[in-house]
């Protein structure tokens, strides 16, 4: 058996935060997985998160279901806007896309 067959397919989701004060990892994995235990799915994975850019791993089954997710999460938290910025099924190609590559994240 192919292991994607058993693991499945993969999107990315990358993501900005405008806050009024300062959004941690914590809090938006709290906020993520309480919305998604109120509407039945299983939490999304944040693969990166640095306080205004993110990025969010689902099912590419579940795709519009995690973009509605995080729709929910940005309307039950008024204190700060989540806009998405772009959808892929390769780290490489979303970072590529947003320009969000190892110099503009501080990696060398």
């Amino acid at each position: 058996m192919v292991v994607k067959a058993r693991r499945g397919r993969r999107r990315y989701v990358a993501f900005s935060v405008s806050a009024t004060a300062r959004v941690t990892l914590d809090a938006l994995t709290a906020a993520l997985k309480s919305a998604a235990i109120a509407t039945g799915q299983t939490p999304p994975k944040i693969i990166e998160f640095d306080g205004t850019y993110g990025i969010v791993r689902g099912s590419n089954l579940d795709k519009l279901r995690l973009l509605a997710l995080m729709v929910q999460v940005a309307e039950s938290n008024p204190s700060y806007l989540l806009a998405t910025l772009s959808t892929s099924g390769t780290l490489k190609a979303l970072r590529s896309r947003t320009r969000r590559g190892p110099k503009e994240r501080g990696q060398t």
